[in-house]
């Protein structure tokens, strides 16, 4: 991906970096992506639509619950 830029676009890419690394800190802290298990694009995104569903699954039955009780 890197060499479809030439050398004028990388302080551009740099200033993104902040907003690059916030992201990632937010997928580690909250989807559980510290480890990621696949290497390609593809598998990465599955893992992020797993756990997002995991996750709201959790959620739903947290509530249903409160509201049985």
């Amino acid at each position: 991906m890197l060499k479809d830029f030439s050398p004028c676009n990388y302080p551009v890419l740099y200033q993104q970096r902040g907003a690059i690394e916030n992201v990632w800190k937010f997928l580690k802290m909250h989807l559980w992506l510290d480890q990621p298990i696949a290497k390609s694009m593809n598998g990465v995104v599955n893992k992020i639509y797993t756990v997002l569903i995991a996750r709201a699954s959790v959620y739903s039955c947290i509530f249903w619950w409160e509201a049985v009780r």
